[in-house]
C-alpha cells in the first residue's frame, strides 16, 4: 500500500464521522488567520504553493485551520499529533469540557469546513515520520516543547522538505522554560529578527530555541529568523 492510499484511508477512518458540537471552545478562524503570528509574507507566500504541509502538534487545530484557508483547495495539511489524554495541554481540556481533544479537533475542522484538506495523524512525531515518506513544503515545529523534543522533531523531519524552497518553521521561540510565560517586549510587539545559531547566556532562558539552535547549528545554518513567536530558517 503506497503512502497515499494509506493518507486516503487514514483520512475516511477519521474524518468520515458525524462532528462533534464544539462545546467549550469558541474558534474564530477568520481573526486567527488575520492576526497569527506566522501570517507573514514568507509563511502566506509558501502557503499558497504548498502541495503538503506538515504540522507538528496540532491540538485543537487553530493553525491547522488557518493553514487550509491560506492554501488551496489541493493542498493536504498533515497533522501529527498524538492527542493524548495525559499530555498537559490536553489534560487542562479534558477537565475544562469533559470533551475528548481529538474528537474537538476534527469537530473544529468540519465546523471550518477544512475536512477534505486536514489529515490527522494520531501518533507521536517520531514515529509518524517513519511512518510517510512524502516530502513536504512546509514544515511547522508546535510540538512538546522541551529542547530535545524539539531538536528530535527537527531530526526527524527536516530531511523530509521538498527542496530549498521548502519553508522549515515553528512556534513559541520566545517561550520561556518551564512554560513559565513569553518574553513579552518580543511577543507584543513582533518584529523580524535575526538571530546567530551560536549559543548565548540568554538562551538558557528559553527551550524552543536551545533545540533549534542545536539543530541548526549541526546543520551549519548560521542564522535564525523569528518574528514574535514564530522563528524559521532562511529558505536557501
Amino acid at each position: 500500500m503506497t503512502d497515499q492510499q494509506k493518507l486516503k484511508m487514514d483520512t475516511l477512518k477519521t474524518l468520515n464521522i458525524k462532528p462533534v458540537h464544539p462545546a467549550s471552545f469558541h474558534y474564530d478562524s477568520k481573526n486567527h488567520m488575520q492576526n497569527g503570528h506566522w501570517s507573514i509574507p514568507i509563511v502566506l507566500d509558501t502557503l499558497s504553493k504548498a502541495q503538503y504541509v506538515i504540522e507538528i502538534g496540532a491540538w485543537l487545530g487553530h493553525t491547522s485551520i488557518s493553514f487550509a484557508k491560506l492554501s488551496t483547495l489541493d493542498t493536504k495539511i498533515i497533522c501529527v499529533d498524538p492527542w493524548d489524554p495525559q499530555e498537559r495541554h490536553c489534560r487542562h481540556f479534558q477537565n475544562s469540557s469533559k470533551k475528548d481533544t481529538y474528537e474537538q479537533f476534527v469537530s473544529n475542522c468540519f465546523a471550518n469546513a477544512v475536512e477534505n484538506q486536514i489529515i490527522p495523524v494520531r501518533l507521536d512525531s517520531i514515529s509518524a515520520s517513519k511512518l510517510f515518506n512524502y516530502t513536504y513544503d512546509l514544515i511547522y515545529i508546535d510540538g512538546d516543547h522541551s529542547e530535545e523534543a524539539v531538536y528530535q522533531d527537527l531530526k526527524h523531519w527536516y530531511p523530509k522538505k521538498s527542496s530549498d524552497a521548502s519553508l522549515i518553521c515553528g512556534d513559541d521561540w520566545t517561550l520561556f522554560d518551564n512554560w513559565a510565560g513569553h518574553n513579552q517586549e518580543e511577543f507584543n510587539n513582533p518584529q523580524e529578527r535575526s538571530h546567530s545559531s551560536a549559543f548565548n547566556e540568554e538562551d538558557q532562558k528559553y527551550m524552543v530555541r536551545r533545540g533549534v539552535k542545536r539543530f541548526a547549528q549541526e546543520q551549519g545554518i548560521k542564522t535564525i529568523q523569528s518574528f514574535g513567536r514564530l522563528w524559521w530558517f532562511e529558505k536557501r
